[in-house]
């Protein structure tokens, strides 16, 4: 497990954003048939809370950001 300079768990850190420790460990994976795509990621609850707007950005408005 990493541990930041503070010696505490990446993971434990995680723990206190929403979904952010479930979508981490999914990602995370040491098999990459067993990680989740980037499509599925996309779409994992972590990224719930985002303004719809943010998702019909085109790149050139999202690089303005």
């Amino acid at each position: 497990m990493t541990f930041l300079p503070d010696k505490r768990p990446v993971m434990s850190i995680l723990y206190y954003v929403n979904h952010a420790e479930d979508l981490a460990s999914k990602l995370l994976q040491c098999f990459p048939k067993n990680r989740l795509s980037a499509q599925a990621a996309l779409s994992h609850e972590y990224f719930s809370d985002l303004p719809p707007r943010l998702w019909e950005l085109t790149d050139s408005e999202y690089n303005l950001l």
